[in-house]
């Protein structure tokens, strides 16, 4: 990620089409502005972390959650991970829960 990527909304937002394409996340426009804003905060984090790294093994990149998680995904990690309070560890990890209701 350059600063180029970060420098705009419109920046992110092209940004943002990759990301989906290189996750196979599949979104209809609407769905994509409601997550625009998450996105947009870890990219701008992640950016922000790696200009000041020193060594590669320091760098973060964005996950395959970086533009939130459903309820319906926390439920699978739960399952999976066997962590008696999912929700905190995920915001632990800056993924923060977003319930199927909320509005942007």
């Amino acid at each position: 990620m350059t600063a180029k990527d970060v420098e705009s909304d419109e920046a992110i937002w092209a940004l943002y089409e990759l990301w989906c394409k290189a996750y196979n996340k599949e979104r209809d426009h609407g769905e994509m502005a409601r997550r625009f804003n998450m996105f947009k905060e870890n990219a701008e984090f992640v950016y922000s972390w790696n200009k000041g790294c020193r060594y590669i093994g320091e760098q973060r990149y964005l996950g395959k959650h970086a533009d939130g998680i459903n309820e319906q995904e926390m439920i699978e990690v739960e399952s999976l991970r066997g962590y008696s309070d999912p929700k905190r560890y995920l915001q632990s990890l800056g993924i923060f829960i977003e319930s199927p209701n909320q509005s942007p």
